[in-house]
């Protein structure tokens, strides 16, 4: 009977130690794969040589942009950041936008960047994880890019309409 019940408590013994070893590991796989989970920065699109040349004609995009750029490149306190593209954003929709560009899709676009750029801003003002943080301006970088996309495009079709115009 001793027997029996040394036997049990070895088993036992042996046994508990085995998972302790898994949940170590488990817990080691877990950290490594954070680690790799890490997502890549977008980089920012550069406009064609005609769509820049409009571009350069209308200054507030010029001042949205070099924000844009500040933000992606981290410099600089990230809610003092946000807080002026936010107001530069503003400027933007209320300024006179270049025929070229005045087009609901650009404004739509806008719009999209200002909620991303409010997202982002909540973010940073709460408790949040910095992969929060992190995938916020990540979506804000996209939706810029979206944005001079969307610049293309519109100078595409106002130039196909002057084609056929002419014509």
């Amino acid at each position: 009977m001793k027997k029996v019940i040394l036997v049990i408590i070895v088993f036992v013994f042996f046994s508990c130690k085995k998972n302790e070893t898994s949940a170590t590991v488990n817990n080691e796989a877990l950290t490594a794969i954070d680690t790799v989970k890490v997502i890549k920065f977008p980089k920012l699109n550069n406009l064609s040589a005609n769509v820049r040349t409009e571009a350069n004609k209308w200054p507030q995009f010029l001042k949205f942009e070099e924000a844009i750029f500040r933000l992606q490149s981290n410099k600089g306190d990230l809610l003092t950041e946000v807080e002026n593209i936010l107001k530069l954003e503003k400027e933007l929709t209320e300024s006179k936008f270049p025929e070229k560009f005045d087009h609901p899709a650009i404004k739509s676009r806008l719009l999209v960047i200002k909620t991303f750029l409010e997202q982002l801003k909540a973010s940073a003002t709460g408790n949040f994880p910095d992969s929060r943080i992190r995938s916020q301006k990540i979506r804000v970088v996209e939706g810029y890019n979206s944005l001079l996309l969307q610049f293309s495009e519109a100078m595409e079709k106002k130039v196909t309409e002057e084609f056929l115009i002419d014509e």
